[in-house]
């Protein structure tokens, strides 16, 4: 329940990603949210995010694009190479992160306003049944 309010004030815990023992990549961010009931995470998010996103995207590209930034930073931490990163993917990178965090936290917050809901009707109907 500690949980649920948390994430009904608007809190992430970074901890949460660190608790997975992996990459934040499109998979592990999948897990994390099947693990609250949340199951087409990326369908969900799609027409939010392509509305916050300056240019068309395909369906695979915020899995895509996380999955990129994933592979690039165990490229840079199991090599001390960071060469093959530019100035403009970097600024990408950052946009695309706040956007898809944003857009994130809002499918979560639904997710959570739906549970609430279900779970206020399942207590009526039991008091109900009293």
């Amino acid at each position: 329940m500690a949980i649920a309010r948390a994430i009904g004030a608007g809190w992430f815990s970074v901890r949460a990603l660190s608790s997975t023992k992996s990459n934040p990549n499109s998979e592990t961010v999948s897990g994390m949210f099947r693990a609250v009931g949340c199951i087409n995470l990326w369908e969900a998010l799609q027409t939010e995010f392509e509305q916050r996103w300056p240019v068309a995207v395909t369906k695979s590209f915020c899995r895509d694009k996380l999955d990129e930034l994933a592979a690039s930073r165990n490229r840079v931490a199991h090599t001390a190479i960071s060469i093959h990163i530019v100035r403009s993917s970097l600024i990408e990178s950052v946009e695309f992160i706040s956007v898809l965090g944003d857009t994130v936290s809002l499918v979560l917050s639904a997710h959570f306003d739906s549970c609430m809901q279900i779970a206020g009707k399942s207590r009526d109907a039991a008091v109900a049944d009293e």
